[in-house]
């Protein structure tokens, strides 16, 4: 990650880097839809790194347009920060999480939409 000013550039997991601008820094990083067409099912992928420190990548995939939601939960179930919640279009989509704010353990992420619901493990090492 290198950040310049209110930007930073970041790689995705193929290879790119993509370009951003945020408002509100060290909350969430944002969400970037990848150009790898149309899935043709729904997709929660592992975050990575894991563990991370402090930034880490979650992809998912959306078959059709939808309301989605995904959100962090700490070990207690308590709601930390909500990445999404919006409509999206189909596609591969990668939100970024920074993670500074909060303590080092278990987090927990999850994405629901109204056909869809899973939820994953994350390690925070700091």
């Amino acid at each position: 990650l290198i950040v310049m000013g209110d930007y930073f550039f970041y790689p995705s997991f193929i290879g790119q880097c993509f370009f951003e601008s945020y408002d509100i820094p060290g909350i969430t990083l944002g969400v970037k839809e990848l150009p790898f067409g149309i899935p043709e099912c729904f997709t929660l992928s592992q975050n990575y790194p894991n563990p991370f420190n402090p930034i880490t990548l979650i992809r998912f995939e959306i078959p059709s347009t939808m309301d989605v939601n995904l959100t962090v939960y700490n070990a207690l179930g308590e709601e930390i920060v909500v990445l999404v919640n919006t409509q999206m279009s189909p596609g591969v989509y990668e939100a970024n999480w920074d993670a500074s704010g909060v303590a080092s353990g278990v987090y927990f992420y999850r994405i629901r939409t109204d056909r869809f619901t899973e939820t994953k493990k994350m390690l925070l090492v700091k």
